[in-house]
């Protein structure tokens, strides 16, 4: 049988007229699916440049004034009203307490961005992408670990290879180490997880290590501190689980956090402010 393309005869009967009308509809729909996605661009790029702004702004406040002074005086500058303010200074400076003064000031800029996009995420209608906050937190972790591992053990690491040059392997986390050590690179929350699970494999099971994975084995061992904090339970859990979640990686990378996964991100990071045995409070407590 042939289909005709042409309109049926009988253009008054009911069934074709649903079907004219479910097709029109059916065009006005993706119509506007298609403005959606321009918008939804548009407003990711919006987004970006906002996140930039804020954070330069913050950390302008941060570097020529105390901690607890900017953050006080950070948020007179947008729109949130003055109770919520308060919360949001109060969440950060009695979570972190006396740590304030003792880590970078671009970790609690990003903290703070963070913050007011969440605020924005759970109180604005329209508001559901939860990418820019993802964004934020990465670059507070990223931060976070260049002031508490990446510099400590670079130094490390350099004068142990002033007497030896180990032999270099054609594996993922070696190469993370090595570019650590050349090139100050940061280790990634896809990179830090199975990095202590290899070493934490070797103390319990005998499993032979690769040379820089050997070095920084050593260097946690070096340290009380890192010994008792950066190979505990707790943070090993909290970093499989948020490693395993896949929202700063597969999921980031998609282009596309929702409500949910946002939640969780701030609940493992931070402890949604409350529980101290959040994967940033963990790491810092190694700096103390």
């Amino acid at each position: 049988m042939t289909w005709s393309k042409q309109p049926l005869k009988d253009s008054t009967s009911p069934q074709n007229e649903e079907f004219l009308k479910l097709q029109k509809d059916n065009e006005i729909l993706l119509e506007r699916i298609t403005v959606l996605e321009h918008m939804l661009t548009e407003a990711r790029r919006w987004m970006e440049r906002e996140v930039q702004t804020r954070t330069k702004e913050i950390q302008t406040k941060l570097a020529t004034k105390s901690t607890i002074q900017a953050l006080n005086e950070v948020f007179a500058s947008n729109s949130w009203d003055q109770d919520t303010q308060w919360v949001a200074v109060n969440l950060i400076r009695e979570y972190f307490g006396s740590y304030l003064d003792t880590l970078p000031h671009q970790f609690f800029a990003y903290l703070i961005e963070a913050e007011r996009l969440y605020y924005i995420l759970t109180t604005e209608r329209g508001f559901n992408d939860g990418l820019p906050i993802i964004s934020v937190l990465t670059k507070a972790y990223d931060c976070l670990i260049h002031e508490i591992i990446t510099k400590s053990f670079v130094k490390y690491a350099r004068d142990r290879l002033r007497w030896e040059v180990p032999p270099k392997f054609n594996d993922p986390l070696e190469r993370a180490l090595i570019a650590m050590v050349t090139k100050n690179y940061t280790l990634s929350i896809g990179r830090l997880t199975p990095l202590l699970s290899r070493i934490r494999d070797h103390r319990e099971n005998g499993v032979t290590l690769l040379p820089y994975t050997q070095i920084f084995a050593d260097w946690i061992k070096w340290n009380e501190s890192l010994e008792k904090n950066l190979l505990s339970e707790p943070l090993r859990k909290k970093l499989v689980r948020l490693n395993e979640s896949e929202i700063f990686g597969e999921k980031r990378h998609r282009s596309s956090i929702n409500h949910d996964e946002v939640r969780e991100a701030r609940s493992l990071l931070l402890g949604n402010y409350e529980n101290q045995q959040s994967i940033f409070m963990l790491l810092v407590k190694i700096g103390k």
